[in-house]
């Protein structure tokens, strides 16, 4: 384990000074004290010197918890902030499961104005607040999920009928049939939806905010 030495005069400021110069908590460190002497009149001249040993492990825990907790911070203080200017009355909850996946939830009557046509406002800021939550040291792997409503799972409901129900409509014309214009995970909700389908194959087409997903027959049947 890697250790390292720190000098001085007082032996609980010194363990303070590794914590904050390592970056993990004091309870993770272990503490040998190499010398120590009282000094003279009224402890002038006193001298501390110890050696600090830590685990690695627990320097990448925390050094991730700490990172998820700003990118936490920093996320919703940003939706608090952009709500606020836009007059909207809105309540934040978060909850990260323990994984790389922060989720929002947002309570609010203005719920409409915020998921907007198809969920295309809701989609928007979404993207908005992943990219402020990139910015933070760290959060390279974190992303941020916004809900409201509960508006992602009734949408994931409503594109899985669509998809099994044109898929029926293709199978039984035997032409394919495109959706709508649909932001990547409103897709890949149709893509999963009709994976198993032995009768129709899905393919994802367009560029940008333009691209669909086109369901057509499965070729050699």
């Amino acid at each position: 384990m890697p250790s390292k030495e720190y000098e001085g005069k007082n032996e609980k400021d010194l363990i303070s000074e590794a914590a904050r110069e390592i970056g993990i908590s004091e309870s993770k460190l272990t503490i040998e004290v190499i010398e120590k002497s009282k000094g003279g009149f009224l402890g002038l001249g006193e001298k501390v010197r110890i050696r600090v040993t830590y685990d690695l492990d627990d320097l990448e825990t925390e050094q991730e918890s700490c990172a998820l907790e700003t990118y936490e911070k920093v996320t919703v203080d940003f939706l608090a902030g952009m709500f606020d200017s836009m007059g909207f009355d809105v309540d934040i909850e978060v909850d990260n499961n323990g994984t790389d996946r922060v989720y929002i939830e947002l309570f609010s009557p203005d719920s409409a104005m915020i998921i907007g046509k198809r969920g295309k406002t809701l989609e928007s800021i979404q993207m908005l607040v992943n990219t402020v939550g990139a910015r933070v040291p760290g959060s390279a792997n974190y992303k941020c999920v916004i809900d409201i409503e509960n508006y992602r799972e009734k949408r994931e409901s409503t594109l899985t009928e669509l998809a099994q129900r044109v898929a029926q409509e293709v199978i039984r014309s035997g032409k394919p049939k495109t959706l709508e214009p649909m932001n990547p995970f409103e897709r890949r909700l149709i893509h999963v939806a009709l994976q198993n389908e032995k009768s129709v194959e899905t393919r994802s087409e367009g560029e940008g905010v333009h691209r669909k997903v086109r369901i057509l027959p499965k070729k050699g049947l």
